[in-house]
């Protein structure tokens, strides 16, 4: 089908990232490949978080068919894009496009209040003409691969606006189409205010593809044993270059990025299914019971046993 569909651990409405102190809480996390759609018929997952200033969550970096527009309410986040670190502050946002490289960092001084709003450029395309005509000129520019939106200028404060309405209207019966619609509202500002002609010649990163075929390796290798060769194979580049590119726009080591990922499937499968803890580790490809719980145990504080106890509590 033309809609995509990635993973993304669903969270509540409300969601919290984890901290120090909350971290047998339900995980929320925006960090890995597939999302998973509120409705799985209608591309759009729309969430409001809270960030606290120590959050303890793995940053994995993530790049989807989607597009993502994030608009902060109270506080600041850090967001890197493609290797480059931007600050979004109270009152301001950021649109990322289609498949960039993107992670949430959080900004260790500061907490953060956000609405995310992911939504495949599929909703807009009415016929093959607005495709081609709107839609493609943006998602398909490498020189767009976000824009910070700022609230003191106008039509982006009505997109602004238009993110924290889309939220707003997720529990009306006709939500779909209010987002549909404020989606288009959204899109055509920005079609109409971007000088796209002076960003189209641009060609993609080499670097930044090898990258994406990496981590889409990982993702889907990450149960087997996996070494640095398959991975720097899978994005046709030497060892060197292949550390050099994870510590670069990920600013982790390959392995450790591996570990990650499969701790975060891992925290998937502990909220979603019966499999014993044992069962877990292994469809994860960890290599021992023993080791997955003691990396567990570094990473989130607490044993995956006392972990899944917890999760179950809080969500009776």
């Amino acid at each position: 089908t033309y809609i995509h569909q990635k993973t993304i651990t669903i969270i509540q409405k409300e969601g919290k990232f984890m901290s120090k102190e909350d971290i047998t809480r339900k995980p929320d996390t925006m960090l890995a490949e597939r999302i998973y759609y509120d409705n799985p018929d209608f591309p759009a997952f729309v969430r409001k978080n809270y960030i606290p200033q120590n959050p303890c969550f793995p940053e994995m970096t993530q790049w989807h068919d989607e597009v993502e527009f994030i608009t902060v309410f109270s506080g600041s986040i850090k967001y890197n894009v493609n290797g480059e670190i931007v600050t979004i502050r109270e009152g301001e946002g950021i649109f990322v496009n289609a498949k960039q490289l993107h992670v949430i960092k959080a900004n260790r001084s500061d907490s953060c209040g956000l609405y995310c709003v992911i939504l495949h450029p599929v909703l807009l395309c009415s016929s093959k003409y607005a495709a081609q005509k709107y839609v493609s000129p943006i998602i398909e520019n490498q020189n767009i691969p976000y824009l910070l939106i700022s609230n003191k200028i106008s039509w982006q404060a009505d997109i602004i606006s238009d993110v924290k309405e889309i939220y707003e209207c997720t529990d009306k019966e006709t939500a779909q189409l209010k987002i549909v619609m404020l989606f288009h509202d959204i899109w055509e500002k920005m079609y109409s205010n971007i000088n796209l002609n002076l960003t189209a010649a641009n060609k993609q990163n080499p670097h930044l593809s090898s990258l994406k075929d990496m981590i889409t390796y990982i993702q889907e290798h990450y149960m087997e044993k996996i070494t640095i060769k398959d991975i720097s194979n899978a994005g046709n580049v030497g060892k060197t270059t292949c550390n050099m590119l994870f510590k670069k726009y990920t600013n982790y080591t390959p392995v450790e990025y591996i570990t990650n990922y499969r701790l975060q499937m891992s925290l998937q499968l502990m909220q979603t299914t019966d499999l014993t803890i044992t069962e877990i580790c292994y469809q994860t490809g960890f290599s021992g019971a023993s080791y997955f719980s003691e990396t567990f145990h570094k990473h989130f504080g607490c044993t995956p046993r006392k972990y899944r106890k917890s999760y179950e509590t809080h969500t009776e």
